[in-house]
């Protein structure tokens, strides 16, 4: 009797979700780590001026700033953070971590399938998630209320989605592919160089213009935060964010605002596959 292939996948996803669950939950009344609390603030933020989320001052060295020039990042996650509890202006710290846990399924889940998209088996697909989840990076940075996992989860998603819509010659993956870059990009700034990157590799599985679809995509909804907080704020977020951290001098005491290890460790389980 042949195999089900729709079953063992699910079981899969079953497998790296309670993988996931078991990283993720019992550190959840765990203390906010230091980094934490400045999304916090922008969620109390949005939550009393939903159209203003930079719009007030922060000590976050040693004088009181402009949030809008120590946030070197799109407000999406303190806006979901925000959502998740409304009613309140202070979460508690399970219930702020255990809104983290969807982006960390997605992660985990993205991965798998984006090695199912490269032609690799069930079980080589599933031990590069396995290998993801089980990074100290990537646990460390599920159980915290930061933006890592969450562009993290939705780049890989629009990723394998994008692949897919190449293969099967689908414009509805390719288009909902780019919007979650896009979103990936509202999370992170880090996420936008992964627009050319999508582009080339669409070059290897289609055409210019289906190869286009995802870049053009993410491309328009990074460009709709530029105008929106170009509106709401009276000048581009992005640029005044290049302004003060994209700079030579010093650029070695800064090098911890790239987060290039969450980047990496996505990628770094392919690289044990045969």
């Amino acid at each position: 009797m042949p195999k089900n292939t729709n079953s063992s996948s699910l079981w899969c996803c079953i497998f790296l979700c309670a993988l996931v669950l078991a990283f993720t939950l019992p550190f959840l009344n765990h203390a906010y780590h230091i980094d934490e609390t400045l999304f916090l603030r922008i969620s109390e933020q949005i939550k009393k001026h939903p159209l203003n989320p930079y719009g007030f001052p922060y000590n976050w060295n040693i004088d009181y700033e402009p949030m809008h020039k120590i946030a070197a990042f799109p407000p999406l996650f303190s806006y979901y953070l925000a959502a998740f509890d409304w009613n309140r202006v202070f979460t508690p710290e399970w219930l702020t971590h255990l809104s983290i846990i969807p982006f960390a399924w997605m992660s985990a889940l993205s991965s798998y399938f984006l090695a199912m998209q490269f032609g690799f088996s069930k079980k080589l697909s599933l031990f590069a998630a396995c290998a993801l989840v089980v990074s100290p990076v990537f646990v460390l940075s599920s159980n915290l209320a930061m933006p890592d996992i969450a562009a993290t989860g939705l780049a890989t998603w629009a990723i394998a989605l994008s692949i897919r819509g190449w293969k099967n010659s689908s414009t509805l993956c390719l288009v909902l592919g780019g919007l979650l870059l896009g979103g990936a990009t509202w999370m992170r700034y880090n996420a936008v160089p992964l627009i050319p990157i999508v582009f080339l590799l669409g070059l290897s599985f289609s055409k210019y213009k289906k190869a286009s679809i995802p870049a053009i995509a993410a491309t328009l909804v990074f460009f709709c935060w530029i105008g929106v907080s170009s509106i709401f704020s009276g000048h581009a977020h992005t640029a005044e964010t290049l302004s003060i951290f994209a700079k030579t001098t010093g650029w070695m005491s800064r090098f911890w605002a790239m987060n290039t290890q969450l980047t990496m460790s996505t990628f770094i389980p392919f690289f044990f596959l045969p």
